[in-house]
């Protein structure tokens, strides 16, 4: 039982619920709210990416996402649970991004297979599971990888603003799935409180914050451009 208490609070906060019967104690209480919305945070991020997979799948087509957007999802992921595993942070802190780094790896194995360039869609899974492993096998530096998770929030704000603006201009976001926009914004916009109560990391809590701009607009697209539902004619 103690356990599975300490997955939630510290040690201190348990002593003092315990021992001290302090449960008014208001650090504590905001750790374990922290604490499970980490985890709800988490547990939601097995499924968000699910939407956007199944309706690419269904229509046997990635229409209206990007390449460069997929491939700059799977670097900004892979620069985020590096650098969260080399500074050593908890695994509700990151346990997320390795999760939706699969997931997106799955959409960009499937938009390369359904244009046709299937050996092509196996070679860029087997080179960014490659990369992956190099990155969290303590072989770099944490400086290098705080540079490189710097430069993967740099590179995951182009790729929402490069997929803004393709919907803009095609006056469509193709097979965008409202429901993964949704379920992301909620999730970035948690993480974002969360980063700060957990790691006081200002760095990593300015990218998650504008990640929640970026799919916020993307939102607004989606509903800008949604075509209109035919109605049946008596």
């Amino acid at each position: 039982m103690e356990k599975v208490a300490l997955v939630f609070m510290s040690p201190e906060c348990l002593e003092k619920y315990t021992l001290e019967q302090d449960f008014l104690n208001g650090q504590c209480a905001k750790m374990i709210v922290i604490k499970i919305l980490s985890y709800f945070i988490m547990t939601i991020s097995l499924v968000v990416k699910v939407p956007q997979l199944l309706k690419v799948y269904n229509a046997r087509s990635g229409e209206g996402i990007t390449y460069i957007s997929l491939f700059i999802e799977t670097t900004g992921f892979m620069a985020h649970f590096s650098y969260c595993i080399a500074s050593k942070y908890p695994f509700n802190l990151y346990g997320d991004a390795i999760v939706n780094f699969l997931l997106v790896l799955t959409i960009l194995f499937l938009r390369f297979y359904y244009d046709g360039r299937q050996s092509l869609a196996w070679v860029v899974v087997v080179s960014e599971i490659a990369v992956a492993t190099v990155l969290v096998s303590g072989l770099l530096s944490l400086q290098f990888l705080t540079y490189f998770s710097r430069f993967g929030m740099s590179i995951m704000m182009f790729g929402g603003l490069s997929q803004i603006a393709t919907n803009f201009r095609t006056k469509s976001t193709g097979q965008i799935s409202l429901a993964t926009m949704t379920m992301g914004f909620t999730m970035v916009s948690l993480r974002t409180l969360i980063v700060l109560q957990e790691s006081k990391d200002k760095g990593l809590a300015f990218g998650t914050g504008l990640a929640c701009i970026v799919i916020g607009t993307i939102i607004f697209q989606i509903k800008l451009y949604e075509k209109p539902k035919a109605t049946k004619l008596d």
